[in-house]
């Protein structure tokens, strides 16, 4: 049988000559173009840039086919049907994506950015931040509110937050009664605003959104300049344009203030006319046949980022920290000893070994507070988008060396991802590595045993109406151990040095979050409160007396980016190239139908775009993926004006509520998935792994984890790839780089 190299089945789609467009009479890019010529910021009006953006031609025949192709990426994100009718434990809407995308395809649109706005909108209100899309003519601006940021203030962290301007913070704290809260956001209730504003935000958790919408310290503490991070979403709305060109704060006194919509321009050039920008932002020189995209690692010789010269801003000067401030330590009082983890993120432009340099130093605050006579520790993951999955499974043994750090996670099988799967049914192990595919390199969730053939590892189940895969741990711990034992092992495997010592009593450890806790974040959170059996307290969330979750952001085990998926059908279409016996006919052509082009072939371009590969399951209830799972933390607390102007403030109030006498938010402990609901009827620990033999050490299985390097959407930094080899008065040092353009 002739089997035709698979890359030649992957020809670009035909471009057309001339633009065959739908275009609106006025080009109403002059303005923006001018006012960015008079601007050295590049700030303008956000009318002027909204105005150009809808004076973009619109080509229905690229929209068509560019749907087409991106709905084969798609078909990666692993919790399409669970989204159409999630369970009851999800706080969120549910939606279908698919049939979402079809009502784009039949809907005619006016121009470019209509089009594009309404596909990103969709992809959103899965409020998943390893999902996400950034289409063409969304690139030339950024639109943001004016920024002075807004903050949720109760007086006493238990009665129901009022409203602020983030300004106003200090004054409270210090205790003015001049200040007067917010009543109204254009002239709706400002409760219901803000909470219909905080709707397709990427959490999937409705007080995480919340949280996300205002300035916060924590957000600063890795040196971030992104508006949201320092402003929060109230002000950025992730870039999109808010649907007004000025937002009235109505106050309880009677005033008002406005607030312009700004646009940031992230071109260097301006342009003559819209469909000169158009050009540029959606018809990007092609090259004549596909290209994949290859996955990149940092160069020995490459520039790596500057370090942080002291501490997180706004925060005590830390007795130990990473050199990127990614951790840190803390002496809150002679008993109680803090950890600040606001990411786990890694990256190509940090050293090598960072992530074992983050590991030293979690040990050292841990010694450190031993050695101080520190009986408690409080562990700070306010604002953590997650980052390099392996340093989840590091930092948790630390505190459980005798626990096994279980995962168990499954891919959604379509003909797509089980073609990716049957490409590589003839590899041995070592090629298999990290793959995700790859049945060679999997392991059961107990590290205990592999698969025996590659229809052994796609036979799972049909789950909430789609098929999956079987049960397969994030990775093997011992194979990824020896494959980074020089730059950032797990400990107690792969020989990686282990302290057999538990540190700290489970009731001893208090984990601290702001609901936004996403991806390896939730890694880590999980493991320490279901295997650890750790308590949680909250922070923040929508003004209402109720439990809140402690890991608000998406519990997705992968992110993959639409690049790498790219890579991964490139690798397969290279080994059924080079064994053409991998492949039937029937799956050559199945092949050519249901893999994507590539992102190169694309009839419009994207900016970036990812899938959650795989979903993430709790030991024992392996049929409902985290995300749609509820979890409430033991206590909730709202942010005080202390709390927002010394962020240390919350470890001694959280300590207060725990292990003190000052109570929690009315109706908010005992909720499902506390600490109370778990141990109740004596079924305390039912939730919880085994012990190890060896410190951890499960065998020398070859593993799969393979995390991806995107930032997601809303800045969620996803389950990263394995790299081998002063308060809120601080933000206004930011304010006049966005001062209002008129």
């Amino acid at each position: 049988m002739f089997f035709p190299p698979l890359v030649f089945l992957f020809l670009p789609l035909v471009w057309r000559a001339g633009l065959r467009t739908r275009q609106t009479l006025k080009d109403d890019c002059s303005k923006a173009m001018r006012l960015l010529r008079e601007s050295p910021s590049g700030v303008i009006d956000g009318q002027a840039a909204f105005d150009c953006l809808e004076s973009f031609p619109f080509d229905a025949t690229k929209a068509r086919d560019f749907l087409a192709e991106i709905r084969k990426y798609f078909q990666f994100q692993s919790t399409l049907e669970v989204l159409k009718s999630p369970p009851d434990t999800y706080t969120s809407t549910g939606v279908d994506i698919l049939e979402g995308l079809d009502k784009i395809g039949n809907t005619t649109y006016e121009n470019q950015f209509q089009f594009d706005s309404d596909l990103r909108n969709l992809i959103r209100s899965a409020n998943d931040g390893h999902f996400f899309i950034l289409p063409c003519s969304l690139g030339p601006f950024n639109f943001l509110r004016q920024t002075i940021g807004l903050a949720s203030v109760s007086k006493d962290g238990l009665g129901k937050p009022d409203i602020y301007v983030a300004h106003d913070v200090k004054a409270l704290s210090l205790g003015s009664s001049k200040i007067s809260p917010v009543a109204t956001i254009n002239d709706q209730d400002v409760i219901e605003y803000l909470e219909k504003a905080a709707t397709l935000l990427a959490s999937q958790d409705p007080d995480a959104r919340w949280n996300s919408l205002f300035a916060s310290t924590a957000a600063l503490a890795t040196g971030s300049t992104d508006i949201a991070a320092l402003w929060g979403q109230f002000t950025s709305n992730a870039g999109l344009w808010p649907g007004v060109n000025n937002t009235r704060l109505g106050f309880r006194n009677g005033s008002t203030l406005d607030l312009p919509t700004l646009a940031q321009y992230n071109y260097q050039s301006t342009f003559t006319s819209s469909t000169a920008l158009y050009e540029v932002a959606c018809m990007p020189d092609r090259p004549e046949s596909s290209r994949r995209g290859t996955r990149t690692k940092r160069a020995d010789n490459a520039e790596v980022s500057p370090t942080a010269t002291a501490g997180p801003p706004g925060f005590p000067k830390p007795f130990a920290r990473d050199p990127y401030n990614q951790i840190s330590g803390y002496t809150l009082d002679d008993d109680t000893a803090v950890m600040f983890v606001p990411t786990f993120e890694g990256g190509a432009d940090f050293p090598a070994g960072q992530d074992l340099v983050f590991g030293r130093v979690a040990t050292e605050i841990v010694n450190t507070a031993i050695a101080n006579g520190q009986t408690k520790l409080i562990i700070d993951l306010s604002q953590n988008g997650g980052g390099d999955i392996a340093r989840s499974f590091d930092l948790f043994k630390l505190f459980f060396p005798s626990k096994l750090p279980y995962s168990a996670t499954r891919f959604r099988r379509h003909d797509g991802s089980d073609l990716l799967a049957r490409s590589g049914k003839n590899v041995n192990s070592t090629a298999a590595g990290t793959d995700p595919f790859d049945f060679q390199g999997a392991v059961n969730p107990t590290q205990d045993a592999g698969f025996s053939s590659v229809d052994d590892f796609l036979k799972g189940e049909i789950q909430l109406g789609v098929d999956v895969t079987s049960l397969y741990a994030n990775f093997n711990y011992t194979l990824l151990s020896l494959l980074n034992i020089e730059n950032g092992p797990i400990r107690g495997f792969g020989g990686a040095p282990i302290n057999k010592t538990q540190p700290y009593a489970p009731e001893d450890i208090l984990i601290i979050t702001d609901g936004i806790c996403a991806s390896t974040c939730t890694t880590f959170a999980n493991l320490m409160i279901n295997v650890g059996g750790v308590r949680a307290l909250t922070f923040g969330g929508r003004p209402r007396f109720e439990p809140m979750q402690v890991m608000g952001g998406v519990r997705g085990a992968q992110s993959l980016a639409l690049a790498d998926l790219d890579t991964e059908i490139a690798e397969a279409i290279a080994r059924v190239n080079d064994n053409p016996s991998i492949f039937t006919q029937e799956q050559v052509d199945l092949a050519q139908r249901v893999w994507p082009s590539g992102l190169d072939t694309l009839p419009l371009p994207v900016n970036g775009g990812g899938v959650n590969l795989r979903n993430a399951y709790q030991e024992g209830a392996d049929h409902l993926p985290l995300q749609f799972d509820y979890q409430a933390s033991d206590c909730r607390l709202f942010y005080t004006a202390q709390n927002l102007v010394d962020p240390s403030s919350t470890w001694a109030d959280a300590k207060a509520a725990i292990w003190g006498d000052q109570g929690c938010v009315k109706n908010s402990t005992s909720g499902k998935g506390s600490w109370e609901d778990r141990t109740k009827d004596n079924n305390a620990g039912s939730n919880t792994t085994g012990d190890t033999q060896n410190g951890g050490d499960s065998g020398s299985n070859n593993g799969s984890g393979d995390q991806n390097t995107n930032v997601g959407e809303d800045g969620d930094s996803g389950a990263r790839r394995l790299h081998l080899g002063s308060g809120l008065l601080a933000l206004s040092v930011f304010a006049s780089a966005f001062a209002v353009i008129m």
